[in-house]
This record gives structure tokens, C-alpha cells and sequence, in this order.
């Protein structure tokens, strides 16, 4: 198997493990159907439906379904692909026709990380919001004059914990340190 294909296989298994974290009545998913993982086939798409009030193009909903595609071959390393296929949100995230802008996708960010900041897209929380990168200036037009009436829904989201054996571990930089030659500080990484 090539390098590529193990990493993109080894994520998938993780992803579907971090998944398995998501219950309750605010966040529902399902795998595709042609996934099989007691035979190590783990799903390259998730469907996830939402149960939160949000605006949408046709009103306020309580229903939105997001398609999360990992199929490239190039995942992790390339962000998944994200789509609403219910009634486009008011949001300055989504384009108007359905695709959802990720604003940059961490290499360590797991799918089920991934389906609980979209839910806080829909919660409108200010933290994952980027006001200088919109995907809709109709959107992001109608956020700025309604800002007042969000978020419509505050409901507890899922908190997840670290799946073992399958997290993905931060890369921390090892520490600098400082030598003086010649009367010029000259910092160095130590490679421990």
C-alpha cells in the first residue's frame, strides 16, 4: 500500500472512531452505505443532520443536512468537502449554492471535530465566525443587519473526547535555545 493510501485509510478508521462520540438529538450522521468497518472499509462520506433552529433562504428551519466528502485521496491533507443539501443558512460560510467554506481545515481536526464547529456555524457562535472571509455577500449583508436575533438556538452541543489509539497528537516544536557568539544571539531548535 503507498504511503498516501495508508495515511488516507489510517484517518478514515480514526475519523469513523471519533464519529461513533457524536450522539444525542441535536447531531445524527450515518456513514455510506458501501462502508463495512468490521471488514476495515470505513466511510469516505457522512451525512449529518441538524437539529437547530437556524435562517435559511426559505425561513427559519430546525432541520439542515450536511454532506462531509474525505473521498480525495490527497485527505487529510486536503480538507474535506462540505454541502448543505437542505435549504441554504443565512450564514457568511456558506456559498449560495450550498458549499460550505471550512475557513482552513487543521491536519489534526477529526470529522467529528469538523461536524461539531459546523454545528456552531449554525449556532452562529462568534468564535468560528471569519467576518473578513465570506462566501456569500448576501449572507454576510444579512448577518451584519440581523445580528440582534442570533444565535435562535443555544442547545449543548456533543463535547468529544480523545478516542484511544486514535487521536492525532499535535506537533509540538522542540525548544529554542540561545547562544551568544561573537556578541550576535543566534537561536537554535534543539533537536530533542
Amino acid at each position: 500500500m503507498h504511503e498516501n493510501q495508508y495515511v488516507h485509510q489510517a484517518r478514515l478508521a480514526s475519523d469513523y472512531n471519533s464519529m461513533k462520540q457524536i450522539t444525542g438529538n441535536v447531531i445524527s450522521w450515518r456513514g455510506t452505505p458501501e462502508a463495512d468497518p468490521a471488514n476495515r472499509v470505513f466511510p469516505e462520506r457522512y451525512t449529518i443532520t441538524y437539529n437547530i433552529l437556524a435562517p435559511t433562504i426559505r425561513g427559519d428551519s430546525r432541520h439542515h443536512v450536511i454532506e462531509i466528502d474525505c473521498s480525495s485521496p490527497n485527505y487529510p491533507r486536503q480538507a474535506p468537502a462540505a454541502r448543505i443539501t437542505t435549504p441554504v443558512v443565512r450564514h457568511p460560510h456558506f456559498y449560495d449554492d450550498g458549499n460550505i467554506c471550512l475557513g482552513g481545515f487543521p491536519l489534526e481536526e477529526s470529522v467529528a471535530e469538523l461536524c461539531v464547529r459546523l454545528a456552531r456555524f449554525l449556532q452562529y457562535d462568534p468564535d468560528v465566525i471569519n467576518m473578513r472571509s465570506a462566501a456569500s455577500s448576501a449572507s454576510m449583508e444579512w448577518y451584519r443587519s440581523n445580528r440582534n436575533r442570533l444565535p435562535m438556538d443555544r442547545s449543548e452541543l456533543p463535547r468529544l473526547g480523545e478516542v484511544p489509539g486514535f487521536k492525532l497528537k499535535k506537533r509540538q516544536s522542540p525548544p529554542v535555545q540561545e547562544q551568544v557568539s561573537g556578541g550576535i544571539t543566534v537561536k537554535r531548535r534543539s533537536s530533542s
